[in-house]
C-alpha cells in the first residue's frame, strides 16, 4: 500500500482519537468542577473495567482457539482458493510467523470490538451488583421483581459475552484449519459422477471445532433458560405477561427445549468428533424440531383450548396482570370518591369559591407566547420559547402565574451578528422572565404582567429577582465561555446597552493553556487559542441546556422534556423532573416501551451558576436506592431544598399522563368486567381550530377540591366513558403541602347525564349569538380563535370555560376578547368571566344570551345610544367612533349605524377622507375591562 495513504490513515485515526480524548479530559474537568467528579470517576470506572473484562474473556478465547490450531497444523503448507494464488493476501500470510501474527489481529480486534460493546452495559451491572429487593413476587416463577430488574440483564450479558467468544473461536479456528488443508471439502467421483461433497479434516481440527459446536449448542440452551423469566413481562394481545398458553404449554416446553438443545450439543460433540455425520444430522434435526415445536404448539393450543374459553381460562391471570400494573404505575394509591353530580350550583356557590374561579386559566399556552414575544423580547436575539404554570403566595393569596423565561439561543443572533466573539463570548445568557397571572387581561385584552421589561419591573415583593441572568435554559445548547476580556451583553437601555462579567463558580475553569487546547479540540474552534480575551479567570459553560445537562450527569435516570422556572431567593432555579423506570416489572403493562415509573427525583439547576442539585423524593424506591448505593451522597434528601423552591414543586404532567390513561382502564379491578370493558373510560377528544380531533391534555389549575377546605395547585384531566362523550369522572394530581404527590379521581354515578367537554364544545359552536360572532370576527382582516375549554369542578357540580381571542390577520398580537361559560343547558359569553358567571348564576343580572334565547337571535336589551353632540368636531368623532364600537360589540347594528353616519359626518366637518380601518372588529376594540 502507498506510504502516503497509510500516513492518511494514521492522521484519521490520530485525529479522532485526539478528539475523544479531548473530550474524555475537559469532560473529566467539567464533573469535577461541577461537583460530581466521584460520578465520573466511578461510572467511568466500572465502563472500563467492564468493557476490560469484555475485551479479556473473548480476546483471550479467540487468541486460544487460534493458537491451538495453529499448533495443530505447523507442519502443513499454506492452502487457499485457487483463485488466491499469488494474491496480496496469500503473499502476506506465505511470510514467516504471518499466521501467528494474523491471530493476535484477529483476538486484538474482536477483543476490542467485545469491550466496547459490553461497557455498555455497565448500568446493569451495577444494579446487579447493588440489588435491592421490590417486595413484589411474581406468581408464576416466585421470583421477587427485583431478580427481573437487577440480576437478569446482567445473566443476559454473561451469556452473551461467552457466546461471542465461542463465535469468534470457531471462526478464526476454522479459518486456520481451511487456510492450512487440516479441514477440507472433498468432491468424490465415482463411475464419472460427481457425489455429494465431504468434510474431512484431521483428528486434533474435528475434536476443537466439534467442542466449539457443542459449546454454542449449550448456550443457546442457556439463552432460552433466561428467555423463560423473560416470559413474565412478554407483550400479549389480551394483556402483558404470562397467560394460561404461556404457563402451562409454552413454559414446559421452553424446559423441554433446553434439554433437547443440550443433548444436541452432546451429539453435536460425539459426531463431529468421531466424525459420524449422522450424529451431527441427528443433533441438527433435534435443534430445528424443538425450535418448531416451541413456535407452533403453544399457537395451537392457544387457538383449541383458549380462545373459545378465554374469560374462565385467563381470569387468574388477568387478575394478577391487573394487581402488577396498578403496583408498578402507583395506580394502588389512587384515592376514589363519588360526586352526586346532582347539586344545584347557585351565585353564593361561586362566591364561596373564589379561589377556584380567580385562579381559572384564560391564557392559553400559545396566545400567550406570541403576545410575549411581541411585546417582551424587547431585542431579536431573545427568544420566549416556553411558558410554564405555576403558583405563588402574593399578598397571602395563592395565584395561578404563567412564568416564560427570556432565553438566548445561539440562532437568535441576526445572521451578520454570528460571529465567534458574539456566539461564543458577548451573548452568553438571556435576561429575566415574564410573569403574569392565568386570569387577567388589562384594557386592551392583553395579559397583565407582574414581572416585565429589562431590568425586570416587579409588582410584587414575592417575585424579585436579584440575579436575572439565565446561563441555562431549555434552548441554550450552544458552550460559551464566560469571564473574558469581552464585556457580556445584559440589555438594551434607553441610552445604550447594558454588559456585565461573569463571577459565577459555574463551569470549566480555564486554568492554563492546556486546557484551552484541550477546549479549541473539544469545540472545533482554533479561535480559543488564537483570542486574547481568555484568561485563567474564564470558565466554559458546557452542557448549558438543563435537561441534557440532567441527563449527561445522570444517564441511568429518565428525564423529562419539560423544565420549568422558578423564581425563589431573589434566583431563577429550574426544576426537572427525573425518573427511575424500566420495562422488566413482571406482569404489568408497557406504555412507552417501560413497565414502571416513578418520579423518585427532582433535581435543581441555578439558572447562573449552573449549580445542579439531585433530591430523592422517594428514597426507598428500590432503583433510586440501588443508584444511591453506587453513588453514595449524590442524592440529597428532599428536606434539604430551600423551602422557596419546594413550595414550587409539582406533579410531572408527563407520568399523570400516563396515570390517566392507564387508571382510564385498569380502575377495572374485576377480572370480567376488565375483559369485557364494560367501564371502560377514555380521555376525550376535542376539535382543534383545524378541525383535527386532538386529546384532551392535562392542566395545571389552583382550586379547592370537593371535600377540602383550603386551595390548592393540581393538575386535573377529565374522562368520559368509551365512545361516549358525557363525563364519567375527573382525575387530579396534588402537588401542595402534606398532600404532595396524591392521586384522586372523582366519580359520577352512571345513572344521570354530566355533560362532557366534547358535548359542551359542541353546544358552543352551535350557539347562534356565538357562532354570528365568531363569523363576524373572522372577517375584514381579523381572526377569532377559541381556547382551551376548561373544566372547572365547583362544589360537587362543573362548569366549564372557554377563552376567546382576537388578533389582526397582520398581527401576532392575540387579544383576550371574550369568555364562554357553560353550565348545564346554558352558555354565556362576556367581556369577563365573572360577567359571564354572572349571566348564567346571578339572577339579578340580564345575560346576553341564556339557553332560554339561544336561538332566537334577538340582542339583549341595551341603553339606548346617545350619540355625542357638545366639544370639538374632533371630540365628536372620536366619541362617535367609540359609541360604534361599544354597539357593534353588543350586537346593536341599529346604534352602529347611527354611530358610523354621525363619525362620517364629523369627519366630513374636518374635511378627512373615511379610514378604511372601520372593519367588524373595531367594534371589539372598545374598553374591556380586566378578565376576571
Amino acid at each position: 500500500m502507498n506510504r502516503s495513504i497509510w500516513i492518511f490513515i494514521l492522521a484519521i485515526m490520530a485525529s479522532s482519537l485526539g478528539g475523544s480524548f479531548a473530550f474524555l479530559v475537559t469532560d473529566a474537568l467539567w464533573f469535577q468542577a461541577s461537583g460530581f467528579g466521584d460520578v465520573f470517576t466511578r461510572t467511568l470506572g466500572a465502563q472500563v473495567a467492564l468493557g476490560a473484562l469484555g475485551a479479556l474473556i473473548v480476546g483471550l478465547g479467540t487468541w486460544a482457539s487460534g493458537a491451538y490450531a495453529l499448533s495443530r497444523t505447523r507442519n502443513r503448507p499454506l492452502r487457499l482458493h485457487a483463485e488466491l494464488d499469488r494474491s496480496p493476501i496469500e503473499i502476506m500470510l506465505s511470510r514467516p510467523g504471518a499466521f501467528d501474527r494474523a491471530v493476535r489481529l484477529a483476538a486484538i480486534l474482536s477483543g476490542l470490538l467485545a469491550g466496547l460493546v459490553t461497557s455498555t452495559w455497565w448500568a446493569d451491572v451495577l444494579m446487579a451488583v447493588y440489588r435491592v429487593d421490590f417486595g413484589h413476587t411474581d406468581p408464576i416463577l416466585g421470583l421477587d421483581a427485583g431478580f427481573y430488574i437487577f440480576t437478569l440483564p446482567a445473566l443476559h450479558l454473561v451469556r452473551q459475552i461467552l457466546t461471542t467468544t465461542v463465535v469468534f473461536s470457531t471462526i478464526v479456528g476454522v479459518a486456520v484449519y481451511f487456510s492450512r488443508g487440516a479441514i477440507t471439502v472433498v468432491i468424490p467421483e465415482q463411475n464419472g459422477e460427481m457425489g455429494p461433497p465431504e468434510l474431512r479434516a484431521d483428528d486434533g481440527p474435528r475434536m476443537h471445532i466439534a467442542t466449539l459446536v457443542a459449546a454454542f449448542l449449550f448456550l443457546l440452551g442457556l439463552d432460552v433458560h433466561l428467555g423463560r423469566f423473560d416470559l413474565v413481562t412478554a407483550p400479549r394481545p389480551l394483556f402483558d405477561g404470562p397467560g394460561w398458553t404461556d404457563v402451562n404449554v409454552l413454559l414446559p416446553l421452553l424446559s423441554v427445549h433446553v434439554i433437547v438443545l443440550g443433548l444436541a450439543g452432546y451429539l453435536a460433540f460425539m459426531g463431529l468428533s468421531r466424525g459420524r455425520l449422522g450424529s451431527a444430522l441427528t443433533s441438527l434435526a433435534l435443534v430445528v424440531g424443538s425450535f418448531f415445536a416451541v413456535e407452533g404448539i403453544p399457537g395451537v393450543a392457544q387457538s383449541v383450548f383458549v380462545t373459545p374459553n378465554e374469560l374462565s381460562m385467563e381470569e387468574p391471570f388477568l387478575r394478577e396482570h391487573t394487581v402488577a400494573t396498578r403496583l408498578a404505575w402507583d395506580l394502588e394509591r389512587v384515592e376514589e370518591r363519588t360526586l352526586t353530580g346532582k347539586a344545584q350550583l347557585a351565585w353564593e356557590d361561586i362566591q364561596s369559591n373564589r379561589p377556584t374561579i380567580d385562579n381559572v386559566r384564560l391564557w392559553d399556552h400559545e396566545p400567550l407566547l406570541s403576545t410575549f414575544g411581541e411585546l417582551q423580547e424587547i431585542r431579536t436575539q431573545y427568544e420566549f420559547g416556553h411558558v410554564d404554570n405555576d403558583r405563588y403566595m402574593l399578598d397571602g393569596e395563592l395565584r395561578q402565574i404563567m412564568v416564560s423565561p427570556r432565553e438566548l439561543p445561539r440562532d437568535g443572533l441576526p445572521d451578520k451578528a454570528r460571529t465567534w466573539v458574539n456566539e461564543t463570548l458577548v451573548y452568553t445568557h438571556g435576561y429575566g422572565v415574564a410573569a403574569g397571572p392565568v386570569n387577567l387581561a388589562n384594557s386592551q385584552g392583553l395579559p397583565l404582567l407582574f414581572v416585565k421589561d429589562l431590568p425586570p419591573q416587579v409588582e410584587h415583593p414575592e417575585l424579585n429577582i436579584d440575579q436575572a441572568a439565565l446561563y441555562y435554559g431549555e434552548d441554550m445548547f450552544h458552550p460559551v465561555i464566560a469571564n473574558t476580556g469581552e464585556q457580556e451583553f445584559d440589555y438594551p437601555t434607553a441610552t445604550g446597552n447594558a454588559y456585565s462579567t461573569y463571577d459565577g463558580a459555574g463551569g470549566l475553569p480555564i486554568s492554563n493553556m492546556a486546557v484551552r487546547a484541550l477546549l479549541a479540540w473539544r469545540l472545533g474552534s482554533m479561535d480559543v487559542l488564537l483570542t486574547g480575551s481568555i484568561g485563567p479567570q474564564s470558565r466554559a459553560l458546557l452542557y448549558r441546556q438543563v435537561a441534557q445537562r440532567v441527563q449527561h450527569i445522570a444517564p441511568f435516570l429518565y428525564i423529562d422534556a419539560d423544565p420549568y422556572v422558578v423564581v425563589a431567593d431573589g434566583r431563577l432555579v429550574w426544576v426537572v423532573e427525573a425518573y427511575t423506570a424500566t420495562s422488566r416489572f413482571p406482569y404489568s403493562q408497557h406504555e412507552n416501551g417501560l413497565n414502571y415509573q416513578r418520579n423518585s427525583v427532582k433535581v435543581t439547576i441555578d439558572a447562573y451558576d449552573g449549580t445542579t442539585t439531585f433530591f430523592a423524593v422517594d428514597p426507598e424506591e428500590p432503583i433510586l436506592k440501588a443508584w444511591s448505593s453506587v453513588f453514595p451522597g449524590m442524592f440529597k434528601p428532599l428536606d434539604d431544598m430551600s423551602p422557596a423552591v419546594r413550595s414550587h414543586l409539582r406533579y410531572p404532567q408527563t407520568l399523570f399522563e400516563i396515570q390517566a390513561e392507564l387508571f382510564a382502564v385498569y380502575h377495572m379491578t374485576d377480572p370480567q368486567v376488565f375483559y369485557n370493558r364494560e367501564d371502560e373510560w377514555q380521555i376525550p377528544r376535542m376539535p382543534t381550530t383545524r378541525g383535527i380531533s386532538s386529546r384532551m391534555e392535562p392542566y395545571y389549575t389552583v382550586m379547592t377540591l370537593p371535600g377540602e377546605t383550603e386551595p390548592e395547585f393540581i393538575l386535573m384531566l377529565p374522562f368520559t366513558p368509551q365512545s361516549k362523550d358525557n363525563l364519567a369522572a375527573w382525575m387530579v394530581a396534588r402537588s401542595d403541602g402534606e398532600a404532595f404527590g396524591g392521586l384522586r379521581v372523582y366519580r359520577f354515578p352512571k345513572d344521570s347525564l354530566i355533560f362532557g367537554p366534547n358535548q359542551v364544545a359542541g353546544r358552543i359552536n352551535q350557539n347562534d349569538a356565538i357562532s354570528e360572532k365568531l363569523t363576524l370576527w373572522n372577517q375584514q382582516g381579523s381572526k377569532a380563535t377559541l381556547g382551551t375549554l376548561l373544566v372547572v369542578p365547583i362544589e360537587e357540580s362543573l362548569i366549564y370555560v372557554q377563552p376567546l381571542y382576537l388578533s389582526a390577520s397582520d398581527s401576532a398580537i392575540p387579544e383576550l376578547k371574550r369568555v364562554i361559560v357553560a353550565y348545564e343547558d346554558r352558555i354565556a359569553m362576556e367581556k369577563t368571566l365573572d360577567e359571564a358567571l354572572r349571566a348564567i348564576f346571578d339572577e339579578r343580572s340580564a345575560p346576553l344570551r341564556t339557553a332560554s334565547d339561544e336561538g332566537s337571535g334577538e340582542a339583549a336589551t341595551e341603553a339606548p345610544l346617545v350619540l355625542p353632540t357638545g366639544g370639538t368636531t374632533a371630540e365628536q368623532a372620536h366619541q362617535a367612533w367609540l359609541m360604534a364600537q361599544q354597539a357593534a360589540g353588543r350586537g346593536d347594528w341599529t346604534g352602529f349605524g347611527e354611530a358610523m353616519e354621525a363619525l362620517g359626518t364629523a369627519i366630513d366637518a374636518l374635511n378627512l377622507d373615511v379610514p378604511a380601518a372601520a372593519d367588524e372588529d373595531a367594534s371589539e376594540a372598545g374598553e374591556p375591562e380586566p378578565a376576571e
